[in-house]
């Protein structure tokens, strides 16, 4: 029924119109058909320029030559690949449920959460971005890592795929390769094969492709939904984008810190969400990439089998953290709904970026590290 209605929803929503980014991978997908080095030579653009790696343009190239061969246009066909990465990332938490022994109502409500999260939908079926075909390649990559701390050469490519499709991937790695050597040496060797081979059609112009890339993002000052938006009452622009590196510093320092924690897919939700709070540029896409771990962490606290009489005392503790991190979860699942489904260029009632939405996203996911921390800490005094 959640698959059922989900795709139902989807299929009205699609064809009805897209986002100022889609027309980027739009325009973008057709230039690369006429032989055009969209990195060098930027086409007509309504914003700014394809600033992601070009493996979701190569998956977007057969769809647009169908649209330009077809009565069917490309605002549907072009979508299609985001509908399966949709249904892949709710597949794929439901086989996380199952595997953690939850009933079928659990494993339902979680698929739901995100099948039919109203920002999910907006953000995939309506507007028609492309963040759902990274969580779903995280999902699956670290779905390859093991407790023994071992990971496939699948379950490497995997994670290189996720890098080459979006960014938000990228900035979980410092967990992955804590992992041990093997996962290093396998996870390294696989990023670099999968970014060099999607990145050779465009090696003879390399200036203008990292431009894109990499330093398009970092010439912005503080926008949109980032807290640090205050900098620029306190400072001119250049000061405020010298304030938002330090910021970035203090994530790298702050991911670095988080590999302390063993369990991946924590570190990977508390990671994304430290991103977050430290970026001086968060759209409303933003918050949809920690939805499939906030849904693992709202039911983490019922995965394990109940204590017998004997243990109650001991594992109280560590329980009662772990349900608080599960309340938690849902909790700012429901602000990251709201604020997105409340400010995005279609939804603005309280204007396109009111500062008053950065400071309570702000606010909430700091609280949520701080309890998350403190549950990691309580989890670790239980077992020793």
């Amino acid at each position: 029924m959640v698959f059922a209605v989900g795709l139902l929803a989807r299929a009205i929503l699609i064809p009805i119109t897209h986002g100022q980014d889609f027309v980027v991978w739009d325009k973008a997908s057709a230039a690369t058909l006429q032989g055009v080095n969209i990195y060098a030579h930027h086409p007509a653009y309504p914003g700014g320029p394809y600033a992601y790696f070009p493996l979701f343009l190569y998956i977007e190239l057969p769809f647009q030559w169908l649209a330009e061969h077809s009565a069917i246009p490309f605002t549907v066909l072009g979508k299609l690949p985001i509908l399966v990465a949709d249904v892949a990332v709710a597949a794929l938490l439901v086989a996380a449920l199952s595997r953690q022994g939850h009933g079928k109502n659990r494993v339902a409500a979680g698929a739901a959460l995100f099948f039919l999260n109203p920002l999910v939908i907006y953000n995939s079926a309506f507007y028609g971005r492309f963040d759902s075909l990274g969580c779903a390649l995280l999902l699956l990559a670290l779905n390859r890592i093991t407790v023994e701390r071992a990971v496939s050469w699948r379950g490497a490519f995997y994670y290189a795929l996720a890098v080459a499709a979006k960014t938000f991937p990228a900035f979980v790695v410092l967990g992955i390769l804590r992992c041990g050597r093997r996962v290093q040496v396998r996870v390294v060797v696989a990023v670099a094969i999968v970014l060099a081979a999607v990145s050779l059609p465009y090696l003879g112009s390399l200036p203008a492709y990292l431009r894109d890339i990499v330093l398009y993002d970092a010439k912005k000052v503080p926008q949109a939904l980032s807290w640090q938006r205050v900098f620029l009452h306190l400072t001119d622009a250049h000061g405020a984008r010298l304030l938002s590196y330090l910021c970035l510093a203090i994530f790298v320092v702050g991911a670095l810190w988080l590999t302390r924690i063993g369990d991946l897919s924590t570190y990977t939700l508390l990671t994304l969400l430290l991103f977050i709070l430290c970026s001086k540029v968060v759209l409303e896409q933003y918050l949809t990439w920690p939805i499939p771990w906030l849904i693992l962490a709202l039911w983490a606290a019922t995965a394990t089998s109940r204590p017998d009489a004997e243990t109650l005392d001991a594992v109280e503790p560590s329980t009662v953290a772990r349900r608080g991190v599960s309340r938690a979860s849902l909790a700012l699942l429901t602000v990251f709904t709201v604020i997105g489904m409340l400010v995005n260029p279609y939804v603005h009632p309280f204007g396109r970026s009111p500062e008053a939405a950065g400071y309570l996203l702000a606010l909430s996911i700091t609280a949520y590290l701080a309890l998350s921390l403190r549950r990691s800490r309580a989890a670790a005094v239980t077992s020793r």
